[in-house]
Formats: C-alpha cells, sequence, structure tokens
C-alpha cells in the first residue's frame, strides 16, 4: 500500500530537525577564493575559514527558545509551505 507523501511531512520535519541539533558534520573547512570582510576582520583569498555547523546550529540570534527555555522544535516551520526559499 503506498502512503502519500504528506502523511510523512512531520515524520520529515522531525528528521530535520534532529539533524540541525546534531549535524553530520559539526565544523566545516572552507579556503577563501577572494579576500572578503567578516564583521570587523578582513579575510584574505587562500585563508582556510571554519565555519562551526554545531555552535551556528543552536545561536539563539538564528534559532528562537521557547517559553519553556528549550529549543524550540516546531515541525510546522519545517513543513514545505513555510520553508524559507533557501532551504
Amino acid at each position: 500500500m503506498l502512503v502519500a507523501r504528506g502523511a510523512f511531512a512531520y515524520v520529515e520535519a522531525v528528521f530535520k530537525e534532529a539533524l540541525r541539533l546534531f549535524p553530520t558534520a559539526p565544523m566545516l573547512l572552507r579556503r577563501l577564493e577572494a579576500d572578503t570582510r567578516l564583521g570587523r576582520h578582513a579575510l584574505r583569498r587562500g585563508e582556510t575559514v571554519a565555519v562551526a555547523v554545531y555552535g551556528m546550529h543552536r545561536n539563539p540570534a538564528y534559532w528562537q527558545v521557547g517559553r519553556t527555555g528549550r529549543w524550540r522544535c516546531l515541525p510546522e516551520g519545517c513543513l514545505p509551505a513555510q520553508r524559507h526559499p533557501n532551504v
């Protein structure tokens, strides 16, 4: 028996939330292809930059904390109809 994709929307949302909180790659390294500025820091071409995915995914500036003080885990925010276009 086949089940409509919509039936698994919450399963997909919970899975994505779990990957946000526990990413498979907690840190990424990237070599800069051009000079750039990051805030007040000048970064030169060829330098290696570390992106702390684990920390970024828990930063309250980007992710809301609910009334209980816990991280907000609402599957509705991950469902396709409400997803940010860059996701």
